[in-house]
This record gives C-alpha cells, structure tokens and sequence, in this order.
C-alpha cells in the first residue's frame, strides 16, 4: 500500500477518534450536570390586566402606508 494513504486512513481514524471522546465526554458532562443541578421551574404569575378588544380601527392600514410596502 501507498504510505501516503496509510497515513491519512492513520490520521482520518486518529481524528474521528478524537470527535467521538470529545463528543462522548461533553454528552456526560452534561448529564452529570442535571443530576447535580435540576431544573427547578418557577410558579406560574397570574397576568391581572384584562387585554383590550382589538378594533378595526386600531387593525387597519393606512392607505398612505400601503403604496409605500407595495
């Protein structure tokens, strides 16, 4: 075999080795960090203002606005 293709498939293997430790490293990482830290969810705040109809008025498009989209 070519030596020169024996290195890269060397250092193709070596390379993908390296993604897959790192990889495999950051996944339990992660896991070892919501076991230590777990999400802890906030009560939910009750929304007092009651909302606004909407009217057409207020919904509309002002014919001047409209030649300057189009």
């Amino acid at each position: 075999m070519d030596p020169t293709l024996l290195t890269s498939l060397i250092v193709s293997c070596i390379a993908i080795s390296v993604i897959f430790i790192v990889l495999m490293i950051l996944i339990y990482t992660i896991k070892v960090l919501v076991h230590l830290v777990p999400y802890e969810e906030q009560p939910a705040s009750k929304i007092t203002t009651n909302p606004r109809p909407q009217t057409a008025i207020t919904s509309a498009t002002s014919p001047s606005i409209i030649p300057a989209i189009t």
